[in-house]
């Protein structure tokens, strides 16, 4: 109980620090109308919202978020991907969150090293430069050297980045389950959802063990691809707080003008990066998820090596595909292509005309890409899809929008080191080359190899199964079972069916007799001895009430039967 108290208190401290960050950049309005802090609150609020009136609200959000540590900078990250909740100037500005903050002591650092591998920090590493070559929210980067001479680069875990996650994690789960329970943007996002999704990104960005298989799993891809490396991870010293790995000598991507001075052709490095990157999503299915330029590293040979792969995307075959369909039909102009790609990775809420949005569609692309591709702005494209998307309420699924952010991101550095680049014609490229090496000779006999080993598998087993089946149906207890979905509805039906005709029979059992009596009151009246119409009378009636009682009988023994069924039931 002591324990849930000290975590009530310190979320309601986190939750005060929220809104005065909120408040302080003219963005209080967003949560409250009155203030809980004072009673002028709303009215400090909007003055501060006029005083930032300078900035749009994506700036805004971007100042509050770096403001309030870690893990708002990643969340804010994420949000810059989802161009279906946020506008796409603030998605944009949101992209600019960089992940840094102040450097935390040396002595946390040794401390935790220290602690990871139980030994002295010296017996580690003989040389370790104390001054960080980057301090990031969640972690610091510092140069050292290995026993063996190498220089190695070693990324240290922030020592409270825990407690301090798990928090704030508390904090937007609560305001998640508010937003859910009570507004109508809960209907159409599901924000619980959404952030135990962040959370589960921000606990795999803890781990530098699965960073380190990431960067393994993509240098082993990287091999095919010219000019693009990873750095060698250093398995002995790293684990989930300590990540060490090859020190990279280079330029970053985005000094252009450094790039240039040393020789290096920008236009070659940016057409292998893009030619990489694309086919790490189409190919591949694994992706560096945030190739920012400060991620980018340019060797002075020209390689490129990707030094931060703590968010990698993962991707389906069939999401791949369905890729691949709509980048050769925008290539192309294939309106139906492009529509009935983006209908079958999307998730329809509600019945849709597939003419008016494959016609959206040709618009958008008649807007676009009725130039050359190297005029074509790829981001521009997927941000009008994702507009007519949602107005057809489809939701586009988190891998098109990672995909999107991604490539926007990319699109921004190639703006810059080599604009003469077309990235949807590369695209285009590499879309069809991976479509030509599905049918290559090679990727055939793969597909029949697998193939025939599932057949060999079935082959196996089905001998098998038909035992076990003929021996269980030799059993006393083999019961077969054929159920009927609704079953239960289609017996009432039947139920009703048949007590509505039993009930007609009976109105013409009763109308026999009623018309023996008329026949038999009609000859009396009339005075008129005709023994033929008596007797017609009297066996009208004598039939007609014998009919009656049969059915009568039979509805109430059926009646009985049953309730004592449904009883012993």
């Amino acid at each position: 109980i002591g324990v849930n108290k000290i975590k009530r208190k310190t979320n309601l401290g986190r939750y005060k620090e929220i809104l005065s960050a909120f408040t302080r950049n003219g963005l209080g309005f967003l949560f409250i109308k009155k203030s809980v802090f004072s009673g002028d609150g709303t009215q400090e609020s909007m003055k501060n919202a006029a005083e930032k009136g300078k900035l749009s609200v994506g700036e805004r959000l971007r100042k509050t978020c770096e403001e309030l540590g870690p893990t708002f900078v990643k969340l804010g990250q994420i949000l810059s991907t989802r161009t279906d909740i946020v506008s796409q100037d603030i998605a944009m500005e949101l992209a600019k969150l960089q992940d840094s903050a102040a450097p935390f002591p040396f002595e946390l650092a040794r401390e935790v090293i220290e602690t990871e591998f139980c030994d002295k920090l010296e017996h580690i590493f003989p040389e370790f430069d104390p001054t960080p070559v980057a301090a990031a929210s969640m972690s610091q980067v510092y140069r050292a050297r290995l026993n063996s001479g190498q220089t190695v680069a070693v990324k240290v875990r922030r020592p409270d980045i825990d407690q301090s996650i798990a928090m704030d994690t508390r904090v937007l789960k609560s305001i998640a389950r508010f937003v859910d329970k009570y507004t109508r943007y809960g209907e159409l996002y599901e924000f619980e959802g959404m952030v135990d999704e962040f959370v589960a990104v921000m606990l795999k960005e803890l781990d530098f063990t699965i960073e380190a298989d990431n960067a393994e799993r993509i240098a082993k891809n990287a091999q095919h691809y010219p000019g693009i490396a990873t750095p060698k991870i250093h398995w002995i010293y790293t684990s989930r707080r300590v990540l060490t790995m090859e020190y990279i000598e280079g330029i970053r991507i985005g000094d252009v003008r450094a790039l240039k001075k040393a020789g290096i052709d920008t236009k070659k490095v940016g057409n292998n990066f893009v030619n990489c990157l694309l086919m790490q999503i189409l190919k591949d299915g694994f992706f560096q998820a945030d190739p920012h330029p400060g991620n980018e590293i340019i060797r002075p040979n020209g390689e490129l090596v990707m030094i931060d792969l703590g968010m990698a995307g993962v991707l389906s075959e069939h999401f791949r595909s369905l890729l691949s369909y709509m980048l050769v039909g925008m290539s192309v102009k294939n309106t139906r292509r492009v529509a009935e790609s983006v209908l079958d990775m999307g998730i329809v809420q509600e019945h849709v005309n597939e003419k008016a949005f494959e016609r959206e569609i040709g618009k958008l692309l008649e807007r676009f890409m009725y130039g050359p591709l190297d005029t074509v702005n790829i981001v521009e494209v997927f941000t009008g899809i994702f507009e007519v998307a949602s107005r057809f309420r489809i939701k586009i699924p988190r891998e098109f929008t990672m995909v999107a952010k991604c490539l926007g991101t990319v699109q921004k550095i190639i703006e810059q080191l080599a604009p003469e680049l077309s990235m949807l014609e590369i695209a285009n490229h590499v879309a069809k080359r991976i479509f030509k090496d599905k049918f290559s000779a090679h990727e055939l006999a793969h597909d029949a190899l697998s193939q025939a080993v599932d057949w060999g598998d079935l082959t196996r087993e089905v001998p098998v199964a038909l035992h076990r089946f003929l021996r269980k149906a030799e059993e006393t207890d083999f019961v077969l079972e054929l159920k009927i979905n609704e079953i239960d509805k289609m017996e009432k039906r039947m139920e009703q069916v048949f007590n509505r005709i039993a009930w007609a029979v009976v109105l013409l059992a009763v109308s026999i007799v009623m018309a023996g009596v008329v026949i038999a009151l009609g000859t009396y009246f009339s005075g008129r001895q005709d023994d033929s119409l008596v007797d017609l009378g009297l066996l009208a009636i004598v039939v007609g009430a014998t009919i009656a009682g049969i059915i009568v009988a039979g509805l109430l023994i059926s009646i009985i039967t049953s309730a004592r069924s449904g009883r012993r039931k």
